[in-house]
C-alpha cells in the first residue's frame, strides 16, 4: 500500500516538474 502511494506521488511529482519545465521554456 505504501509503495503504491509512493509511486502515485512520484508520478504526479514527475508530471508537475515536467509541466513546470516546459512552462519555463
Amino acid at each position: 500500500m505504501a509503495t503504491r502511494i509512493f509511486t502515485v506521488h512520484f508520478v504526479f511529482f514527475n508530471i508537475f516538474i515536467e509541466d513546470a519545465f516546459l512552462a519555463c521554456l
